[in-house]
């Protein structure tokens, strides 16, 4: 995939494939939560009660903070569902997205997310390939290096207050502090 296709693709299959060794898990669990949360009908902040069997789900927040990597799987949870079951159910977007988010296969859970979306006609193309180009960027063309002089005090306390606090109105701060890292 060249850059031009991957600005201009609609289609997050390809995307995808071109990201397959390439992308961390973290940024593909991330992906099929969004993906999941966007189709998703759910009571926000809550947990859900699973369709298939009786049990409490956690909320889509919490699922999130799951592929994080921020909160333990649920044991009771753990590796509980599979695709090839959930596809089959009336299901929940929040059990897919709880399964993309421990999923021993991030690549895996991704495509799954895709076509199961896309399969349940709630997919939409280019939502999906946006979410893409917005979790990964361009950076599977244009690296950007980390100067580890940038990594001070001051910048890793603001950029992990930004990133727990959700407080992304501060990334100006963050701006100044890392120019003045420089």
């Amino acid at each position: 995939m060249t850059e031009a296709e991957w600005l201009s693709s609609t289609d997050p299959t390809p995307m995808l494939e071109f990201l397959r060794g390439k992308a961390s898990d973290r940024k593909l669990r991330l992906f099929s939560v969004a993906c999941c949360r966007r189709a998703g009908n759910f009571s926000w902040g809550t947990d859900q009660e699973s369709q298939s069997e009786g049990e409490k789900l956690p909320s889509i927040e919490s699922v999130e903070q799951i592929a994080e990597g921020l909160l333990p799987v649920p044991s009771a949870l753990d590796h509980h569902f599979g695709f090839h079951t959930i596809h089959h159910l009336s299901g929940s977007s929040l059990e897919w997205a709880l399964h993309a988010a421990t999923d021993p296969s991030a690549w895996h859970a991704a495509s799954e997310t895709v076509r199961i979306l896309e399969d349940r006609m709630w997919g939409d193309d280019d939502a999906e390939a946006d979410y893409l180009r917005e979790i990964f960027g361009p950076l599977p063309f244009h690296p950007i290096p980390l100067n580890p002089s940038w990594q001070t005090s001051t910048v890793l306390a603001l950029a992990h207050g930004i990133y727990t606090d959700r407080a992304f109105d501060r990334l100006p701060i963050l701006a100044d502090a890392l120019q003045d890292a420089s």
